[in-house]
């Protein structure tokens, strides 16, 4: 008769938990960290250490699910149906949390911005309805606040979200996106200035901070110029700015 080693078996979840969070492939991630979730919640003071596991590795898909959504929403300046996948995962996460301590404040918090992304997804009528200015500073801003909060649980920095070197990247691509929303023609009926506005302001707040110093002051400072001249609705000059700002970007060195 051939019996069952239940430790191996433990051991063989754990694995299979840290080798997908690795990949960073957090919708399989989910699956198994839910199956330690349920082993922690049997018994009492024995799983202790196994619930603690548990949380941390729930807060790891957090932060990575959130990850993906702000470069996503990043990349496209927009957000929308298409990233209801990784609001699933992200959602699930959180669900987990509450579930394996619902007496924790700092649970409950990340819940409730979660359900704020959702109403806000729940807005976009079309895979790719166009989210106003505000809508998309709001969206950005939960996700932000979802991320700090994630990354303190795993013990993580809480500004470095994202990788240097990502963050170089996406910045380059945002201002890029920033500076499609201005038209020559009819400027001022048909630019998105106040959009430009909120994608240049989290390039600056957001993705260039712990940079290096060299390229961020260079950067921010025509970021400035440029949100003086959207404020202003002057085509020229906001174009010309966030133009150098992407520039400084795009030619980005790590040697200064």
């Amino acid at each position: 008769m051939t019996t069952t080693n239940p430790n191996r078996d433990l051991d063989f979840i754990q694995t299979k938990v840290r080798s997908l969070l690795e990949a960073e492939n957090y919708a399989a991630a989910i699956i198994w960290i839910d199956q330690l979730a349920e082993l922690s919640l049997v018994g009492d003071e024995a799983n202790n250490a196994l619930k603690g596991d548990t949380e941390k590795a729930l807060a790891s898909v957090i932060a990575g699910s959130v990850k993906q959504l702000i470069v996503s929403t990043l990349t496209a300046a927009n957000r929308g149906r298409w990233q209801t996948p990784q609001f699933e995962t992200l959602r699930s996460a959180v669900d987990g949390l509450v579930k394996l301590d619902a007496q924790k404040a700092g649970h409950r918090i990340l819940l409730a911005e979660c359900k704020l992304l959702e109403q806000s997804l729940a807005r976009s009528t079309t895979e790719r309805s166009y989210a106003s200015a505000e809508e998309l500073s709001e969206f950005l801003d939960h996700l932000w606040n979802i991320s700090g909060r994630a990354n303190r649980l795993v013990g993580a920095n809480e500004a470095e979200v994202l990788p240097p070197q990502k963050r170089v990247e996406l910045s380059a691509t945002a201002l890029n996106n920033a500076r499609s929303m201005l038209h020559w023609i009819f400027a001022d009926a048909l630019s998105d200035w106040q959009k430009a506005r909120v994608i240049c302001e989290q390039v600056k707040a957001r993705l260039l901070p712990g940079l290096e110093i060299y390229h961020v002051r260079a950067a921010t400072a025509s970021i400035e110029k440029a949100n003086m001249a959207l404020m202003a609705r002057n085509y020229r000059l906001a174009h010309s700015h966030i133009s150098a700002a992407e520039k400084v970007m795009r030619q980005y060195t790590w040697q200064h």
